[in-house]
This record gives structure tokens, sequence and C-alpha cells, in this order.
């Protein structure tokens, strides 16, 4: 196992507690934080068609660049989970005070966000899924 946390020391409840946490943060409010808003934003006048289209493609670019930085985390399982957990929690807080003047800045950081929430996802399913079994 190559990963930079000391399992042996982890008890059952707390490697469970962590990969709940993390994977609830990644899929629960980095994975869908974006996807209702949209429709909303388009009602709302908030963002025309063309700049949609554009979000959903930097959604999709970072869930890429997410995964590429998740394989070059891979040993490092530690910063991937911090970066993530801490990316997805910002980038999700900044999404929430988008308004006109704002606007283009946030989709410029829309696929940052989206690559930490895919980050977090695979380093904390990685590491979850390196942990020793409970009955050993």
């Amino acid at each position: 196992m190559h990963t930079d946390i000391k399992t042996h020391s982890l008890s059952t409840s707390v490697i469970i507690t962590t990969g709940i946490l993390a994977l609830a943060v990644a899929m629960g409010i980095g994975r869908f934080a974006f996807t209702p808003l949209l429709p909303l934003m388009l009602r709302g006048g908030t963002i025309e068609g063309d700049a949609a289209h554009y979000w959903a493609s930097a959604n999709y670019l970072g869930y890429l660049l997410g995964a590429l930085t998740a394989a070059r985390l891979h040993r490092h399982t530690v910063k991937g989970l911090t970066y993530g957990l801490l990316g997805t929690a910002l980038m999700t807080l900044a999404l929430g005070w988008v308004d006109t003047t704002t606007l283009a800045l946030i989709g410029a950081m829309l696929p940052f966000s989206c690559s930490m929430a895919a980050l977090l996802l695979i380093v904390s399913s990685h590491w979850l899924c390196q942990q020793p079994s409970a009955s050993t």
C-alpha cells in the first residue's frame, strides 16, 4: 500500500467516517452543486444559452483535470484529500456568490471547482479501497 496515512493506527469507525464524509462532500456538494443551479440561472436570466454551453463544457473539463490530478497524487493521500476537501468547499461557496458582475469569474473558476470534486472522489475512493477489511 502506497499511501501516506498510517492506517494501522486508525480504527474502523474513523476510516468509515472519513470515507463517508469525503464521498458525501465530493458527490453531494462538489458533483451536484452546479447541476441544479444551471436551469435556475437560465430561467432567471443570470446566464445566457451560449454561456451555459461554455459552463457545461468547463464542467466536464474540470472532471478530466481532477482525474488526471488524482492519478498524480495517488501516493499522497493526505494532500489529495486536503486539496479536494478545501477546494470543493471554497469553490462551492464561490458559486453561491454568482451575479451578473461575477459571472465571468465564476465561469472561469468552474473547471477548478469540478476538478476538486473529481480529485476528492477519486482519491477518497482509492484510499478506502486500500484499507484492510474490518475482519483482519
